[in-house]
């Protein structure tokens, strides 16, 4: 097995994300506004000000909004939709590149934030730093929900007990240690509160979508020879510790429609893309190869279907 020293080993799994998020902010799928409306449904009700009497832990909402823990936040592109949606929204990641990025990018119209980059150091409960940091400047806007990112772990989030409405876990919760993960967040669940797993699954049913999945397992492929880990695996039954109940998956197309610049850029987005030559150039080749063969008008679709995984939380004490 060859290493490359320049990149995280596979036990440092948090870094693996370190140097792409100009790629990741860029060019990876989002998703489909059902995807969100779906996950938030019944948490809170439509009239202003009826709110559940629960959450809104951020002061100076004009309603009691859902609060939400986006887990694996990356560079936001969840956090944001579901503060567009009117959530208050922490965003919790290991990665300090991501969790910049993120800051740095402002919500939609329509969403709200704080002050830009870093605020005070926080030390938690267990005494491992954390740091705060909140998203871009813009106006307070009725109807939207605040942005706050935190630097801490699916495992470990640094929250309070019973503090969150829903816990969201967006094209992450593969790279988690599974079991320690479920633990935490039935931890910081409200009672009865809901999990929320998604990922954006390609469809390999068309020519191009399973040219680029080929290319992408070559991808995989190098990466592991060089000892690293590569997480195939999409999707999880949250039910299997007992501490969640009355698992649902809903699907929704989501295609991405891609120019050349941006399919190069969408490969590069990923963990396991090469980064050292000449095998990122021929990765490269291959995927100018495969969009010449099968654009039209300088585009082409991968074809994504996102799966939602929801799931409650069980009574403390009470197991099925």
């Amino acid at each position: 097995m060859t290493t490359d020293a320049s990149l995280p080993s596979a036990e440092n799994t948090d870094d693996y994300f370190t140097g792409l998020t100009g790629d990741y902010a860029a060019y990876r799928p989002g998703y489909p506004q059902a995807v969100i409306d779906a996950a938030l449904a019944g948490l809170w009700p439509p009239a202003p000000g009826n709110g559940p009497g629960r959450g809104g832990r951020f002061a100076g909402t004009p309603i009691h909004r859902p609060t939400v823990a986006d887990i694996g936040c990356g560079t936001g592109i969840c956090t944001r939709m579901l503060a567009t949606a009117g959530a208050d929204v922490i965003g919790i990641d290991p990665n300090e590149d991501m969790l910049s990025e993120a800051a740095r990018t402002p919500p939609a119209p329509g969403s709200s934030s704080g002050s830009p980059g870093m605020t005070e150091m926080k030390l938690p409960d267990d005494g491992n730093e954390q740091e705060q940091m909140q998203g871009s400047t813009g106006a307070r806007i009725p109807g939207a929900g605040a942005i706050e990112y935190r630097r801490a772990t699916a495992e470990d989030a640094g929250l309070e007990d019973n503090s969150v409405d829903l816990v969201l876990c967006a094209q992450a919760f593969h790279w988690f240690h599974a079991d320690e993960a479920l633990r935490e967040f039935h931890r910081i669940l409200l009672t009865g509160a809901r999990l929320a797993l998604l990922w954006n699954v390609r469809q390999k049913t068309d020519p191009f979508t399973g040219g680029y999945e080929e290319i992408a397992r070559r991808a995989q492929a190098d990466t592991q020879e060089r000892g690293r880990l590569v997480r195939r695996s999409r999707g999880f039954q949250p039910d299997r510790t007992n501490l969640f109940t009355n698992v649902r998956v809903l699907r929704f197309d989501n295609p991405q429609i891609l120019n050349l610049a941006s399919l190069i850029g969408r490969a590069r987005s990923s963990s396991y893309y090469p980064r050292i030559e000449p095998v990122r150039s021929e990765l490269d080749e291959a995927l100018k190869r495969l969009f010449d063969e099968h654009e039209r008008d300088g585009l082409v679709t991968l074809q994504h279907t996102t799966e939602l995984t929801l799931c409650d939380a069980v009574e403390t004490g009470a197991r099925l």
